[in-house]
């Protein structure tokens, strides 16, 4: 029985989880603009997600603001300096380099992890070997 050849496959990663190689920074640490300037949120009042919006403001956004009627059904939220913004969650830092991994291909990627390289240029060596051999076959 002729059993053909099959190469070797090998599926090059590199990860950074949120959860460990993150970190949260505040509007003041992160140089927000919206946090030193403050900023404005306008809202179509007659769509649902602009109710929405308006509701979660008021009720739960836990920020001092004032509001315009600046035509029928728009509201203009005015946020003064000094506080959290919206996307106070995205104002984040890099605490970690990232995973340089290499997986057997075969398999379930989670029992496959063949090698975790400790730095990000053994990582290209390995991949540039790896593009050499199939340019070879």
């Amino acid at each position: 029985m002729h059993v053909p050849y099959q190469r070797k496959t090998e599926i090059f990663t590199l990860n950074s989880p949120v959860k460990t190689h993150w970190r949260t920074l505040s509007c003041q640490e992160a140089d927000c603009q919206a946090h030193q300037k403050g900023w404005k949120t306008v809202l179509n009042v007659e769509t649902d997600l602009g109710r929405r919006q308006e509701f979660y403001i008021r009720k739960y956004s836990g920020r001092h603001f004032t509001v315009e009627k600046i035509a029928d059904g728009m509201l203009q939220f005015i946020f003064p300096p000094g506080q959290t913004c919206f996307q106070s969650d995205q104002h984040r830092i890099q605490i970690r380099e990232e995973n340089f991994l290499v997986f057997n291909g075969r398999g379930s990627r989670k029992n496959s992890l063949q090698i975790a390289h400790k730095k990000p240029d053994l990582w290209v060596e390995h991949f540039s070997e790896s593009l050499d051999k199939i340019r070879k076959e």
